[in-house]
């Protein structure tokens, strides 16, 4: 089957954040915000996205992607993600492209830079 549909995040509280799965950068991103989601180490207020899943393939199709930082930047973008058991480490395993506008730059970069690294 092919599920296709519409995902809106609101923000989560910390009760709600404090039980979700093993402990991911994302994870620890939407521990210290309090937000709705995050990728990697960026913190949403808000995101949304209209979508395919092929269970045949494993393969999540987004065909738009919205989401507010919690900065007040705007992410969208587009893409896949092969969501297979075991595949997370393949080349192919997520191909997504993102364009951001009016972003946190320094707070972002902050997440990045090593520890003891001044951000100009």
């Amino acid at each position: 089957p092919v599920f296709t549909g519409t995902v809106v995040a609101a923000e989560t509280s910390q009760d709600e954040v404090a039980h979700l799965g093993p402990q991911t950068s994302a994870l620890e991103a939407m521990r210290e915000a309090g937000s709705a989601g995050a990728y990697d180490r960026v913190p949403f207020k808000s995101a949304s996205s209209v979508f395919t899943f092929d269970t045949k393939t494993q393969k999540l199709h987004l065909h738009h992607f919205a989401a507010e930082t919690m900065g007040d930047g705007n992410i969208s973008g587009s893409g896949h993600i092969w969501c297979e058991y075991g595949k997370e480490e393949h080349p192919q395993a997520v191909d997504v492209r993102f364009e951001g506008s009016n972003l946190p730059a320094d707070t972002i970069l902050r997440k990045y830079a090593p520890s003891g690294v001044q951000i100009p």
